[in-house]
């Protein structure tokens, strides 16, 4: 099948989890089978429930999972969600220290890649097991019982993943969410797991929110800085951060005498690759300039590739120059 017909490759990860040859030893005595052929099984489970989830049925051959197969895929299944609930535990962290963006997307990515498998994979075991129970198969209980197993082991997976709900919805900045939600068939989309129906969208929003909230009023901000310096509003990143303590050297604003940096704020733009930052003196010269630097988030650097782009501070309109920085003057902001 041609990639235009199979956006998803799930039929090219079909044959070749069916073609795997670690399978055999599912053929002879599956409760003897090593972690290895537990592992091709689950891989199997995994690409079949993408078939199902996306109506992209195989032929019958294929259409459903042995109950050795599915025994050994369920097993499996729940030794990684265990494995797969540490990860998402430490998905903070683990984001944090990267230090690519692209890196930083593929952790996320990934979680929620594996939270997609195990939905697949459960789908192919419970049709398999309802297959069971309807022609008597005598493994049809231990499948039940090891589906519980894997079950719960998936829900306290899905409890760190929503526990990060935060940070997952930064993958909003890529087209992840929406290629799922595009391929899933009509009996899926009826219904859909909270990553996929607009919670993340919402925890955007809410974050979005939150962080505009913890910037100064307006009244709070004449105090502190005088009544005709209005409280500055960057409309390309609107993630704003309002940062109390903050060390100098990264502060863009120029000064008037021995004046000290008061304040820094910091804007992230949503798909974390650029950053703005605004340094506030405690006292300013009636010449004096608010800059705002713009810097690419990997690197440090000017984020030069911006230069042209309109910036709002405080209402008035500015640009952003070649050089990475736009430029105000304090007395019009």
């Amino acid at each position: 099948m041609s990639n235009q017909n199979d956006p998803l490759r799930i039929f090219a990860r079909l044959d070749k989890a069916m073609g795997d040859d670690r399978l055999k030893e599912l053929e002879t005595d599956s409760s003897q089978a090593g972690a290895e052929a537990c592992a091709a099984a689950l891989e199997v489970a995994v690409a079949l429930g993408w078939c199902h989830l996306t109506r992209m049925n195989p032929d019958k051959s294929a259409a459903s999972l042995s109950p050795a197969i599915a025994l050994a895929a369920t097993t499996q299944l729940a030794q990684q969600a265990e494995l797969w609930t540490s990860l998402a535990a430490s998905m903070g962290d683990r984001w944090d220290a990267a230090k690519a963006q692209s890196d930083k997307n593929d952790i996320l990515a990934s979680l929620l890649n594996k939270r997609m498998d195990a939905w697949a994979a459960s789908e192919a075991i419970q049709r398999t097991i309802e297959t069971a129970f309807v022609n008597n198969v005598p493994e049809a209980h231990g499948l039940v019982d090891a589906d519980d197993e894997a079950t719960a082991a998936i829900g306290r997976f899905d409890d760190a993943l929503y526990q990060e709900r935060s940070l997952l919805s930064a993958v909003l900045d890529t087209n992840l969410i929406g290629n799922w939600r595009t391929a899933l068939a009509d009996e899926y989309r009826e219904k859909l797991p909270w990553w996929l129906d607009g919670t993340l969208e919402q925890e955007a929003k809410r974050v979005e929110q939150e962080a505009l909230a913890m910037m100064p009023s307006p009244e709070a901000w004449a105090a502190r800085f005088g009544q005709h310096h209005a409280a500055p509003v960057l409309l390309k990143y609107p993630a704003a951060a309002w940062l109390p303590a903050a060390s100098p050297l990264r502060a863009a604003a120029a000064g008037a005498g021995e004046a000290q940096l008061a304040r820094l704020l910091r804007w992230r733009r949503g798909d974390g690759r650029f950053e703005a930052v605004l340094g506030l003196s405690d006292q300013y010269a009636p010449s004096a300039e608010l800059v705002v630097s713009f810097l690419k988030v990997e690197t440090d650097e000017p984020a030069v590739e911006l230069a042209g782009q309109t910036v709002k501070l405080a209402g008035m309109d500015g640009s952003l120059g070649a050089d990475g920085y736009a430029r105000f003057s304090h007395e019009t902001v």
